[in-house]
């Protein structure tokens, strides 16, 4: 009698609770159970994977742009360089001396949670006439001009789908030598 009931409360508790996801009231889930019977004990296993996602670190280590989708405009396209804050390699504009040159690029997300990104960007160039900008949904967050070195940029951003352009603008006269670029490194989506 009692190894029928330790197995029959054994499958009941099993029944109960093994494998069930909790959610929250948004629907979204919090965690996972499960429950895996032994010989004289019952394992329960808890993940929070659901939670909390990885979040997209792009570091253009891989020397390329495939760590994330990235839509980058072909007129004066973003290229990689090796003047990075951090590892080998950052990305840059490419409108160097190009009168009136605009060079963007630009990555679409859907962010799970309520969250933060980040960046780290530089700027060299003509200070009040040339720029770099920052947007996310099509609203400036930053403009630096000038000779600005690495700096850290973090945003609060909403759940959902968000698209964020950088941008580095060029005037049509040079009366300053720069490099007349803008570098990003380290983005975190």
């Amino acid at each position: 009698l009692y190894i029928m009931r330790k197995s029959f409360l054994t499958m009941l508790l099993l029944i109960l609770i093994a494998p069930f996801t909790i959610q929250s009231q948004d629907k979204n889930p919090v965690c996972e159970v499960v429950a895996t019977e032994n010989e004289n004990s019952i394992d329960l296993v808890w993940s929070w994977n659901n939670i909390i996602p990885e979040l997209l670190e792009v570091d253009f280590e891989t020397g390329d742009f495939s760590q994330a989708d990235f839509f980058i405009d072909p007129t004066f396209p973003w290229t990689i360089t090796k003047d990075a804050k951090e590892g080998t390699y950052a990305i840059k504009s490419t409108c160097e001396g190009e009168q009136n040159g605009v060079s963007a690029i630009e990555v679409t997300v859907d962010v799970p949670y309520d969250a933060k990104m980040s960046f780290w960007h530089k700027v060299d160039c003509e200070e009040t006439f040339d720029n770099a900008r920052f947007f996310i949904d099509g609203v400036e967050r930053d403009l630096i001009t000038g000779k600005v070195g690495w700096e850290y940029k973090e945003f609060r951003i909403a759940k959902g789908v968000h698209t964020y352009r950088w941008t580095y603008r060029k005037d049509s006269d040079d009366y300053v030598q720069t490099a007349d670029a803008y570098f990003v490194d380290n983005i975190v989506l």
